[in-house]
């Protein structure tokens, strides 16, 4: 286990990362999950904060019109999120998916329990 500051030009206590292993890394903006990585594939957190979480977020994805289009509303985050643990991480796989509701494009893990 590896944990690390991801981002310099906020306080180093509120922009944490822990990677377990090779395949799992998670970041956190103060005490919250604001993105995950799993074999690679990164999905990030849209920002529903503040300023501070945006730099934060920014740090992990690049901040670019791109990555900020890709980000991922919370409910459906938390979701994923909720559904690798359930699954045990054993297996992830990467897809594009549209949210009607925003209208907006983004990316979401698909588990699959061992």
């Amino acid at each position: 286990m590896k944990i690390e500051t991801y981002c310099s030009n906020t306080t180093a206590a509120n922009a944490l990362s822990v990677t377990l292993g090779d395949s799992l890394k998670v970041w956190f903006s103060y005490k919250t999950c604001v993105a995950i990585s799993y074999c690679g594939n990164t999905i990030v957190c849209e920002n529903q904060w503040g300023p501070t979480t945006g730099k934060h977020l920014n740090a992990i994805d690049g901040g670019g019109a791109e990555a900020k289009a890709l980000r991922m509303p919370r409910e459906k985050f938390v979701s994923v999120c909720e559904s690798m643990e359930q699954a045990g991480v054993r297996h992830a796989a990467y897809y594009p998916w549209h949210d009607e509701q925003s209208n907006s494009r983004s990316h979401a893990v698909i588990t699959e329990a061992h």
